[in-house]
């Protein structure tokens, strides 16, 4: 199965480009299923189909589906949701409407995105999910979940459950609420669901992300950013695609000059994110809705180029040993600049900050024992020199 994100800020045409890509792999034959997990859901009216909270189909082998956060919130989150209704249930001033709401953490339209993502991907009933994802800083924060959760649950979560297990009984005995055995079980539940899905995102096999953008230098900015994070993330990117180009031919001015400064651009994206795939999708004459349409449209775009082929796979992540024993990890880090980033040593592994992101790289045992000595920034790769194992001298 391959699973591919769409992805870029609000504006660009990823929901579109979705909705085409999933369309013509279902006139190829394949088993195609366009999922939205952006909470301003519009793939219904992109295919003029009602999409409910299961599969729908569209037209032949191709379905769609938008993710219902209130659905998901009955269906995985209802013992943490009766927790909240019963500590506000003296309360005169708390109905039942907004205990509920505050039930729902910040973040958790993302954790049920990830969720329903990986029941889908494990019902095995599809040979390419294509992924409507939110913008791309609400997509940053998707992606990040499984490494926040894992630190969350690892540094706090046992020294709560101790706790709450010791204060039960006198809490009980007070009347005081505290949360139920079946919420905190509901909370480790969607936690293993959540790394499921991690490891299932992580796949340079099956899974990959292709980056929407516009023909302006802020949405070359803004994927420059999306690439590099998404890299640093461990998610392979396969290609870019720049939408809404002005088709070729005589304009007046001044769009004949925004015409020229649109060419020069699209040149040098194509220069600077080589050797991944660029694609160029031009301004359409009229809306693009319904399934012929996106069909039309997306076998446009790829000009026979295979909609579910994974177009450019990299390591993002490799280590080299020298003869001396020393050796060297090479992070894949593109468009990075002096100061942008920096190196902390965790019993777990390499955190590396950029600018307001993070991940903690995991390293074997083998490298985990070693000195790191020194790091520096070349061509896109972030190299990280290590001593030689303890054990070697």
């Amino acid at each position: 199965m391959r699973v591919i994100l769409t992805a870029g800020k609000g504006g660009v045409g990823k929901s579109t480009l979705a909705a085409a890509t999933a369309a013509v792999a279902a006139e190829r034959g394949l088993r195609a299923l366009v999922m939205s997990i952006d909470s301003a859901h519009n793939l219904s009216d992109l295919f003029a189909v009602p999409l409910a909270h299961t599969p729908t189909p569209i037209r032949g082998s191709l379905f769609g589906l938008e993710v219902d956060l209130n659905r998901e919130l009955r269906e995985n989150w209802q013992a943490v949701t009766d927790f909240f209704l019963t500590m506000t249930a003296n309360n005169p001033r708390v109905n039942q409407l907004v205990a509920e709401e505050c039930a729902v953490l910040p973040g958790m339209e993302e954790v049920f995105g990830l969720m329903r993502l990986q029941s889908v991907v494990e019902t095995g009933e599809w040979d390419v999910v294509v992924v409507d994802a939110p913008p791309t800083g609400d997509m940053l924060k998707f992606l990040r979940l499984p490494d926040v959760l894992h630190w969350f649950m690892e540094k706090y979560h046992p020294l709560e459950r101790g706790m709450l297990q010791r204060v039960r009984p006198v809490a009980d005995a007070l009347n005081w609420p505290v949360p139920t055995e079946a919420s905190m079980e509901e909370m480790e539940y969607w936690y293993a669901r959540v790394g499921e899905a991690s490891k299932t995102l992580t796949d340079p096999e099956s899974v990959s992300v292709r980056l929407v953008m516009t023909p302006d230098r802020v949405g070359q900015a803004e994927t420059r950013r999306a690439l590099t994070w998404t890299n640093l993330l461990g998610m392979t990117v396969d290609g870019v695609i720049v939408n809404k180009i002005l088709p070729g031919g005589e304009y007046p001015e001044p769009i004949a000059s925004w015409s020229h400064r649109q060419t020069s651009l699209i040149e040098e994206i194509e220069r600077e994110f080589s050797p991944l795939p660029v694609l160029r999708a031009e301004l359409q004459p009229d809306e693009v809705i319904g399934a012929e349409d996106l069909t039309a449209f997306g076998r446009t775009l790829l000009a026979g180029r295979d909609p579910a082929a994974l177009w450019w796979r990299e390591a993002l992540v490799r280590w080299d040993e020298s003869r001396d024993g020393s050796g060297t990890l090479h992070v894949r880090l593109p468009f990075l600049k002096k100061g942008q980033f920096r190196l902390l040593a965790d019993a777990d592994g390499l955190v590396i900050h950029v600018a307001n992101q993070r991940r903690n790289v995991p390293l074997p045992l083998a490298v985990q024992r070693r000195t790191m000595r020194r790091a520096h920034y070349e061509g896109g790769w972030l190299r990280v020199q290590y001593g030689p194992r303890p054990d070697s001298a």
